[in-house]
C-alpha cells in the first residue's frame, strides 16, 4: 500500500529540465566519483551516455565489476512544474512571461 502525504505549495517552480528521464529496471549503469551535498545518491552513465544521479537504494552491484550496478527498479527522473495558484500538479505552462 502506497501511503501519500500532502504539502501545501507556498512557491511556485518551473523545472528547468523539459526532457523526461526514464531509466528502465535491469538497466546498466557505471558508477563516476563526483561530490555531492545529497548522501545517498550516485553519479551515474548510462550504456547510451547520458549521465545522471540515482538513488543508491535503487542500484545493486554486479559481481566481479566494481562500479557497476544494476537498476532494481524503474526510475523516473522527471521535475514537475507546480504553481501556488493550483493544487494539483501542472504538467505545462502555457502563461506567456
Amino acid at each position: 500500500m502506497i501511503k501519500m502525504r500532502k504539502a501545501k505549495v507556498t512557491k511556485d517552480h518551473r523545472s528547468e529540465y523539459t526532457t523526461p528521464f526514464l531509466v528502465k529496471t535491469g538497466s546498466i549503469l557505471i558508477a563516476e566519483e563526483k561530490e555531492s551535498e545529497w548522501e545517498g545518491w550516485v553519479w551515474c552513465r548510462t550504456t547510451d551516455g547520458t549521465y545522471k544521479w540515482y538513488p543508491r537504494g535503487y542500484l545493486k552491484g554486479i559481481s566481479g565489476k566494481p562500479g557497476h550496478f544494476t537498476l532494481l527498479k524503474d526510475y523516473n527522473a522527471r521535475e514537475l512544474n507546480r504553481h501556488t495558484r493550483c493544487q494539483s500538479f501542472c504538467e505545462r505552462t502555457t502563461r506567456a512571461q
